[in-house]
Order: structure tokens, then C-alpha cells, then sequence
């Protein structure tokens, strides 16, 4: 499937780009690996004016998640500097992803996203 990226975001305007992240499987493969895709997706010049949203899927009720694994995963995905380096066009969000339950900020950053994307 990841192969045909390339052939969806080039010959269709993309405004954002929902990248889902299971947040139970840790494995430093698994991260290394999303880590990497991630990054191909920020840099591909294709997508320079998209936003990139990471979906941590959180299997779960959003607010039973506890801080220290959410802390754990923005660590991991090293959140605060794609913030730092790519500014306004990253986001994260916490949801469950099976029941549909969104985090608050979900509303919001679909708003921002349409708005400036």
C-alpha cells in the first residue's frame, strides 16, 4: 500500500494527511519505522504546503490513557522538535480510533486545518 502513496499525493491536492500510530506496539522497529515514514511524508515536495496529522490510536477511551504513556509516545515520535522544525504543518491527537471517540482538540484542529491548509 505504501508504495502507491506516491501516486495519490502527486496527482491529487492533499490539504492534510491523517497517519495513524498504534500506540500499543512499542517495538522499536514499529517506531523506527513510523518515524521514517513520517518523515518521508514531511519532506516529500509534493506535500510541502499539507499538514501532517498524527493519530495516536489509543484503543481506549482517550481520557483513560494515563499522561506518562501519552508523554511516552510524544517522546518517542520526538513531537517537540517536528514541532520546532516544521512548525504549524504537524499535529498529534489522541483517539480511538474503533469507537470514534476524539480527543477534545479534534474539533479545533480540523477548523485550523481547513483555515490555513
Amino acid at each position: 500500500m505504501r508504495n502507491i502513496w506516491p501516486l495519490i499525493y502527486r496527482n491529487v491536492k492533499v490539504n492534510a494527511i491523517l497517519y495513524i500510530i498504534n500506540i500499543m506496539d512499542i517495538s522499536d522497529e514499529c517506531i523506527s519505522e513510523n518515524n521514517s515514514l513520517i518523515s518521508l511524508l514531511l519532506n516529500d515536495e509534493c506535500l510541502q504546503t499539507s499538514c501532517i496529522v498524527l493519530v495516536f490510536n489509543t484503543f481506549n477511551e482517550v481520557h483513560n490513557i494515563q499522561e506518562n504513556l501519552k508523554n511516552d509516545m510524544l517522546i518517542k515520535y520526538k513531537i517537540e522538535d517536528l514541532i520546532n522544525h516544521y512548525g504549524n504543518r504537524i499535529h498529534y491527537l489522541f483517539v480511538d480510533c474503533k469507537n470514534c471517540k476524539m480527543d477534545k482538540g479534534w474539533i479545533q484542529l480540523m477548523q485550523q486545518i481547513s483555515y490555513y491548509f
